[in-house]
């Protein structure tokens, strides 16, 4: 990751990093939990070293610095769970500097991205709104449901999946469990809510809504 300060004005490059360190984290996770080495995923630099660190068994000599003796197991046993991001301090336009060289580079978003945004004649201000991410939003869902189905029924710890899953849910809805809670907040306090599909009360402003029920009378 280059300097912050190569980035753009004031904070801007400091916003980069900590958009770029958000990513980095979610990818980490991601590739704890499932990888591929095709497809989406092809050329992935987590992906790559991921597949290194599984295979890499102990050995009597270790590396001999000390690290990853055993006559058996894998060096990974010896990791600790825990992840300290830029400890010693060794670590702009904004896509480029996310391919090689950077550890959340991926071939295949860059390669999506970086035309649509070169072209864009005004701000995209969602990402999941251009055609091309949401196609592959929608192509992949049913994939990322079965994923999290079989996970949970073996038990595995897949928090950044499911999570994933939960988000795509979430954002693509358009009626969501808050329904429900608005409707019981009217219900115990008169709290008042907006009807969905009318012009200035959807998607509404963060304020009281304009219509109460008397859900049970008096």
């Amino acid at each position: 990751m280059q300097n912050p300060s190569c980035v753009g004005p004031r904070g801007s490059g400091h916003y980069v990093k900590m958009v770029h360190n958000g990513i980095e984290n979610g990818m980490l996770s991601t590739v704890c939990e499932a990888w591929n080495s095709e497809g989406e995923l092809k050329n992935t630099y987590l992906i790559q070293i991921g597949s290194e660190i599984c295979q890499r068994k102990k050995t009597p000599k270790g590396d001999q610095k000390g690290e990853g003796k055993g006559e058996s197991g894998y060096v990974l046993d010896d990791v600790l769970d825990k992840v300290v991001q830029d400890d010693d301090g060794s670590e702009g336009k904004c896509i480029q500097i996310w391919r090689a060289g950077c550890i959340i580079q991926e071939d295949y978003i860059a390669d999506m991205l970086e035309p649509i945004l070169l072209n864009a004649k005004e701000p995209i201000m969602n990402m999941k709104l251009i055609d091309e991410v949401a196609t592959d939003l929608q192509k992949n869902f049913d994939a990322l449901k079965q994923i999290t189905l079989k996970a949970i029924e073996w038990d595995n710890y897949v928090p950044s999946i499911s999570a994933s899953l939960e988000y795509v849910k979430y954002v693509s809805s358009r009626m969501l469990a808050t329904q429900f809670m608005e409707a019981e907040m009217d219900f115990f306090s008169a709290h008042a809510y907006d009807r969905p599909n009318v012009i200035g009360e959807d998607p509404g402003k963060p304020s009281k809504g304009a219509h109460h029920y008397e859900w049970r009378p008096a």
